[in-house]
This record gives structure tokens, sequence and C-alpha cells, in this order.
């Protein structure tokens, strides 16, 4: 249970929850009385460690994440670590619901009502098969040269791609990793005398770069 519930998480994701529960933002705060005593007859668990993440809030019995997004998440950085954190933890068999601060403050009601209908609707906890256990999807993750050429950027983004891809016996995701050239197809590109192109720091592959 506990392997399950946790998700081979490491005891410093364990430390770093404690210390966010020890202070909560004010929309977790209004969230967390309702969650807590809730009429569903689920128990809900806050600043829960899973794997390599924590959660804002999950419940175990409905394999289901709930997250609170302030406008830090408007980052575009932040977009994708986002984007990748949901993607492993739905490989887990995990359902991530979403909401932002504004919504929890205005209309707690309302993201109750959502949190219930996620809750009903939750295709893991209905006889659904993870991934990597009879499923069928594949992710097809891209990342750019830079990443590549930074060896803090890439330590870090490849700790998160070996759990995407296994992060526990049976329910690893199955996964492709497609990567840019960075420094070294431009040194290429140069010695060709192709001149790098780059729009809002991504490279344009024209005819030329492709062959």
């Amino acid at each position: 249970m506990t392997e399950n519930m946790f998700y081979g998480a490491h005891p410093l994701i364990f430390k770093k929850a404690e210390e966010l529960r020890n202070n909560m933002t004010p929309s977790e705060e209004i969230l967390w009385k309702y969650l807590k005593t809730n009429d569903w007859g689920l128990k809900f668990r806050r600043q829960h460690p899973v794997s390599n993440y924590i959660a804002d809030f999950y419940c175990h019995q409905k394999k289901t994440v709930i997250e609170i997004d302030g406008t830090i998440h408007d980052g575009e950085d932040v977009k994708r670590n986002d984007k990748l954190r949901q993607t492993t933890l739905e490989s887990l068999g995990l359902k991530v619901v979403r909401f932002r601060n504004e919504e929890v403050l205005r209309n707690v009601a309302d993201v109750l009502d959502k949190i219930k209908e996620a809750i009903s609707s939750n295709p893991f906890t209905n006889n659904f098969s993870p991934l990597g256990v009879g499923g069928t999807k594949l992710f097809v993750i891209k990342i750019g040269g830079n990443i590549i050429d930074t060896e803090a950027a890439l330590e870090s983004f490849l700790q998160d791609f070996a759990n995407l891809s296994s992060p526990l016996p049976g329910h690893g995701a199955k996964c492709v990793l497609v990567h840019g050239g960075g420094k070294i197809a431009t040194a290429i590109g140069e010695k060709l005398g192709i001149k790098p192109n780059y729009t809002n720091g991504r490279r344009i592959t024209d005819d030329a770069t492709v062959d």
C-alpha cells in the first residue's frame, strides 16, 4: 500500500512536502477545509509525495491528483514542466485535475462539483489497464538541443524521463525520446555554410538543414 501510494518518492520529497503543508496558500487552505471532511466517503491527502513530485491534493482510492495553479504556472518553462509532470502522473495511472487559484477563491462549490465529476469518471479506477500493462498509448517527447548542451538541465530532464518510462515495475509508459542537435548541429551547419535561423529560441529547419 505504501509503495503504491507514494510511487517510490525519495525521502527529500517527503521533507519538502512537509514544508509545503506548513505553508499552504489561501486557496489550498479553503479547498482542504472541504476535502478533509467531504461527503463522498473518500480520504484526501494534502501535499502528498508522488514519485518525483508533490501533489497539492491526492485521493488514493480514486487515483486522483488535484493541482491548484498560481500565476507562476503562466510561464512557458513552467508550462513545459507541468506538461511533463502531468504525463508522468498519468503514466502511473493517476487522473490529474487542475484549477486556478482564482477559481477556488471565487467559487469553491463549483470546484468541488468538478472534482466530484472527475473522480466519478476516472478510467483508472474502472478496470482500466495502466500504460505499459496492456495499454497502447505511446508518448513521444521532444527536447531541444540546448537541453543536451547544458549538463544540469540534461541531468534534471533525464531523471524525469526515466521516471516516466519506468516509474514502477509493470507501470512504465511506452516512450520515445526525440532531441535536437544543439551546438553540434550548428557547428556542422556552419562548416557547410548554413547559417542557423532561430525564432523564439527554436531552430527553423529549412531544406538545406534537412539535407
